[in-house]
């Protein structure tokens, strides 16, 4: 593992536009550059540069970040893989630290089952190349399934024969170790004087490749016509394998859904490769399970675009109803598309050209509104409660919608469609939010990281890090990456001195200023995101300023939390760190900045501005607990309505208290002010 010095070393000495220059074009502007993105289709310059906080960002499409996520994203690699790149550019060597002997044996494990897979992955392919079984039973299948050679070599696929031990044999026969294969579950455990067996034998095989390209899993479709035999099987879970957190042909599609900003989802494998072989390649497969969370945040790395593809049968049609409401609560913009009854995604896409089936596509996805609206339409028309049911599920599926413009757009459509007031919609979905708890209007963008981590040197992350964030938390968090570093000249009377002596004068980083004062009024921090940049901050000052001779941090705040291993960290970061705007001379006026570069700010201002975003943090805070305690009082009141005063007396004590800590809050923060 790479220690944390030569990491900070790559990070100090990596600049951005000497390591974006590598892949784009770019010309002076300013004193940044500025060049065509790199991640979408640019005709009009749009992706900035900006050497003084070493960053990167498209104002287009959002892509950038520091030189190491830079990196990932354009050669779609690990955050180890990035550095050890940017090391190898500026000759730096790379010592690693010696791992522990609990993190070598969680190694040594992993990489035993990944070994594993592959000699198995090996063995099918040529069994199914190379024996006289797979020539004539399983290579038959995948040709009359309109599988050509190309497919077979690009996804892997391979054949268990039908002796129950012959991949056991294999592993015996080469010395390798029979755990790892029990472990995978490749190979069924040996019991009580019964050898260990084949799980997939006789059945056509289906590497699953996680995002990284290598072999976790595997699905088994029989050869045989028994009733009692399960037609597919995947491979159990194990350490490197979790069904709901793997979908199939990503590993493929990956570049495609990058390039065209648009993935599309089927239900089995053949429908990912017979798309694949008539060119359209953004095609991922949950492979016969429910759509998963973890799934749909994995494809959002790469695109928030998704086209749901299914069978026209009534389990096609549920399986698409459930995965609305996860698609849209996880901000993913998606169309869903019925094929003719009766025909899967690889029969269709077997009878016609890429044009055709790309013009069918255009013409017949709808949005989610739609979709449903149509699909119960012949009912609706004889029957208004059934209309009435249905309208209320739609308010629900676009209550989900993080975004509050686009509630707005689909409000607006569903007036127009069942001739029912906006207003009143506005207020149903208004209901349906707060119902779900306190909804806020900012959600921080998914980082653009197609990557697949190695575990052990994955961060511990708290989940979930994209939940959308209050205004308030962040001014907090944009406050502490644009200003985190600077110092701010704090009164504190030395309660040892006593009486009438004149109060001290210490100067304490803004960062630990906020995280100190949070703390202090017992203020809990519950949006893991923000909570895990004002801990980050906090501890990289604190270290900053024990290390440093004459008191100055040697790092900025945002700096060191563009180049955060968290994803949802960096990626924030860098969106509130970057900015294309300048603030005119007039409002420069009004707040009293003589420049907007955050280094020229001054710390007059600086310290204005820190009050009064923590104190509106501060405000905000107590006003949601008096809002929360006077809910409960009527809920109680609905629920007992005989109830005498004393019944209330605990509850309208604590809210006269958090009331006289929100009066408190109020006089401190004044009008909020928000840091462009």
């Amino acid at each position: 593992m790479i220690d944390e010095q030569t990491k900070q070393l790559i990070i100090d000495t990596a600049r951005i536009e000497d390591v974006v220059s590598d892949f784009v074009q770019l010309r002076r502007k300013g004193s940044g550059f500025v060049g065509l993105c790199p991640f979408h289709k640019d005709r009009h310059p749009s992706f900035i540069v900006t050497p003084s906080k070493n960053i990167c960002k498209c104002f287009a499409c959002g892509a950038g970040g520091t030189p190491i996520s830079f990196i990932m994203k354009i050669q779609n690699c690990s955050f180890v893989e990035a550095l050890r790149y940017l090391a190898q550019k500026y000759n730096i060597p790379m010592p690693e630290r010696e791992m522990t002997e609990e993190e070598q044996q969680r190694k040594n494990e992993r990489e035993a089952l990944y070994l594993a897979n592959e000699v198995a992955a090996k063995f099918f392919t040529e069994q199914l190349l190379s024996s006289e079984e797979g020539l004539d039973i399983a290579l038959p299948y995948f040709t009359q399934r309109g599988v050509r050679s190309e497919a077979i070599q690009a996804f892997g696929l391979g054949y268990s024969p039908s002796d129950r031990r012959a991949l056991a044999k294999y592993v015996e026969e080469h010395g390798y170790d029979m755990e790892s294969f029990v472990a995978t579950g490749l190979l069924y455990a040996p019991s009580e004087g019964r050898p260990s067996g084949d799980r997939y034998h006789e059945r056509v095989i289906f590497p699953i490749y996680n995002v990284g390209g290598r072999v976790v899993g595997f699905g088994g479709r029989t050869m045989r016509k028994a009733d009692k035999i399960a037609k597919y099987i995947n491979s159990p879970e194990s350490i490197i394998y979790d069904k709901s957190r793997e979908l199939y042909g990503l590993y493929q599609a990956k570049q495609a859904i990058g390039r065209l900003d648009r993935s599309i989802i089927v239900e089995g494998y053949l429908d990912v490769i017979a798309m694949h072989q008539v060119g359209i390649e953004n095609v991922v497969a949950t492979s016969g399970t429910a759509l998963t969370e973890s799934q749909i945040q994995l494809l959002r790395r790469f695109s928030r675009n998704v086209l749901v593809l299914f069978d026209g049968d009534e389990a096609g049609v549920k399986a698409a109803l459930r995965s609305i409401d996860m698609l849209l609560a996880e901000g993913m913009q998606i169309k869903l598309l019925v094929l003719p009854d009766g025909e899967d995604p690889d029969e269709f896409v077997a009878k016609r050209s890429r044009t055709e089936v790309e013009e069918y596509f255009a013409a017949h996805e709808q949005d989610f509104l739609t979709f449903k609206s149509q699909l119960y339409a012949p009912q609706m028309a004889s029957d208004p409660q059934l209309k009435t049911q249905l309208m209320r599920d739609i308010l629900q599926s676009i209550a989900t919608i993080p975004d509050s413009l686009e509630r707005i757009v689909y409000i607006q459509q569903m007036s127009q469609m069942y001739g029912v007031a906006e207003d009143l919609l506005l207020q149903q979905i208004k209901q349906e939010r707060f119902s779900r708890g306190r909804v806020y209007q900012y959600a921080p963008p998914a980082a653009a990281t197609p990557e697949e981590r190695a575990p052990e040197e994955t961060p511990q992350e708290v989940s979930p890090l994209d939940a959308p964030m209050s205004n308030e938390a962040l001014d907090l968090v944009r406050l502490v990456v644009r200003y985190g570093e600077r110092k701010l000249k704090i009164s504190v009377q030395d309660e040892e001195a006593g009486e009438g002596a004149e109060p001290m004068v210490i100067q304490v980083a803004v960062a630990n200023f906020v995280y100190q004062e949070l703390k202090q009024d017992d203020i809990v921090i519950e949006h893991p995101l923000v909570k895990r940049i004002l801990n980050d901050s906090n501890k990289m000052m604190l270290e900053e300023l024990s290390d440093s001779e004459d008191g100055e941090s040697k790092h900025r705040c945002g700096s060191f939390l563009c180049n955060s291993e968290v994803p949802q960290v960096a990626a924030l970061a860098v969106d509130l760190y970057a900015t294309p705007y300048r603030l005119s001379r007039k409002a420069r006026e009004e707040l009293q900045m003589p420049d907007d570069d955050d280094e020229k700010v001054p710390d007059e201002w600086v310290r204005d501005m820190t009050f009064k975003v923590l104190y509106t943090y501060k405000l905000a805070y107590a006003e949601e607990h008096c809002q929360q305690i006077s809910q409960q009082i009527q809920a109680l009141q609905q629920e007992h309505p005989e109830a005498d005063y004393e019944s209330y007396q605990p509850l309208l004590q604590e809210l006269s208290t958090w009331q006289e800590i929100r009066k408190a809050f109020a006089q401190f923060s004044g009008q909020r002010v928000v840091i462009s």
